[in-house]
This record gives structure tokens, C-alpha cells and sequence, in this order.
């Protein structure tokens, strides 16, 4: 017995949407809280980063002075303090940079502040690239003012 598909007539498919928002003093004001939270937050993360690893040095140092072989550890603590003290630096870099072009950027200029996926239903018949383009959804001041595509 031989089973045959049914032709769909429509089908949801999956596309990129991307946020953009206008630049407004209230954005602004928000945007410059809300990095300089999370530049504290690193901060805060560096700090108890050097804390343990002292903690962490002191432990080793001590089974040193026992006779333990410590040099493996040792190597993989400073290993792995350094590379998260660079990620954490890269980070904060990255703040910084947000915060610089923040000041640069004219009211009423559209940054792109996220990208989001979303459904859309092609049918028989669509133009397929146009239901699959890129689409954008405009906000000012947390408020959708546009859906673009």
C-alpha cells in the first residue's frame, strides 16, 4: 500500500527580527544606568575573582610547605585566574565602548538593540524572500512604534 502527501497550502517558517530602538533622553538615561550596573557588577565579580585565588594560593602555599607536590595546580590556578581576569577586562572594555558611542549617538538615531526570531506563514503563491527578509520592530522609549517587513 503506498501512502501519498498531501500538498500544505501554508507553513511557518522561522526569521530573523531585529530590535531597533530611537535614542531619546529617556533611553539614554536608562541605557547609561543600566551599564554602569553591570560595570559595578564586574567589578564586584573581579574583586572576589582575586579573593579566592588568594584563598585558593594560600591553600597550595600551605601543602607546599607539607611536602606536596603543588606545581600542577599552581599552573591551573593562575591559568584560569588569568584567563578570567582577560574576560572579565574584555568585558568591561566592552562597557565602556557601549557608554562612549552612547554619548556620540543623536537623538532621534535608531541603534539596533537586539535580535529576536519569529514565525511567519508562507503560503503557495508568496514571494519568499519577502516574507523571509529581515524584519524590524522600532521602539522609542520601550514603546513599539513600528513593525517593518
Amino acid at each position: 500500500m503506498m501512502t501519498t502527501v498531501q500538498p500544505q497550502e501554508t507553513i511557518q517558517l522561522k526569521r530573523q527580527v531585529t530590535i531597533k530602538t530611537v535614542v531619546t533622553d529617556t533611553f539614554r538615561e536608562k541605557a547609561n544606568k543600566e551599564i554602569t550596573e553591570e560595570q559595578s557588577l564586574l567589578k564586584t565579580e573581579g574583586e572576589a575573582l582575586e579573593k579566592q585565588y588568594q584563598a585558593n594560593l594560600k591553600q597550595l602555599e600551605d601543602a607546599a610547605r607539607q611536602g606536596h607536590n603543588v606545581a600542577p595546580q599552581l599552573d591551573g590556578l593562575h591559568k584560569e585566574v588569568l584567563s578570567r581576569q582577560q574576560q572579565l577586562g574584555e568585558m568591561q572594555q566592552q562597557l565602556a565602548t557601549q557608554l562612549a558611542e552612547l554619548e556620540r549617538v543623536a537623538n532621534g538615531t535608531f541603534l539596533v538593540t537586539g535580535q529576536m526570531e519569529n514565525y511567519v506563514t508562507v503560503a503557495v503563491g508568496d514571494a519568499i524572500y519577502e516574507k523571509l527578509r529581515k524584519a524590524e520592530v522600532h521602539v522609542q522609549d520601550g514603546v513599539v512604534t513600528a513593525i517593518v517587513g
